[in-house]
């Protein structure tokens, strides 16, 4: 959210300067025996993950091993969910919108993400 600062007026009548503060998580989600879950879990049946905080909003999401709906059932789907509610931010009660962008990466054997298999996308929240 951005703030106001009151800068150094050395020089100057007056000034302000708007910061716009930008938060960032890293949020890592483990698959482990993802032989057994697809078996468990037909396509359209996602897990919901643990609820995590960024920016003081709440966020979980929702793993789909056999895809959320028929179009994907050969892959991997995960939605993002704003929880307005559970953050400490509510924006039921703020006109304020909120620029959200989504990386989603495999990562590889070491733990890095692997490049082709790394999406990006913007939300509204």
């Amino acid at each position: 959210m951005p703030c106001l600062r009151r800068p150094d007026t050395a020089g100057a009548s007056s000034r302000s300067v708007v910061v716009g503060a930008v938060a960032t998580r890293r949020h890592l989600v483990d698959v482990e025996g993802s032989s057994h879950t697809k078996p468990q879990l037909p396509t359209g049946r996602g897990v919901m993950l643990h609820p995590f905080n960024v920016g003081e909003r709440s966020w979980r999401l929702r793993f789909y091993p056999n895809g959320d709906t028929a179009d994907f059932a050969d892959f991997i789907s995960v939605s993002v969910e704003y929880r307005p509610q559970y953050g400490l931010h509510n924006l039921r009660t703020s006109a304020e919108e909120v620029d959200v962008r989504v990386t989603l990466s495999l990562l590889d054997h070491v733990g890095e993400p692997v490049l082709s298999q790394t999406k990006t996308t913007a939300l509204l929240a």
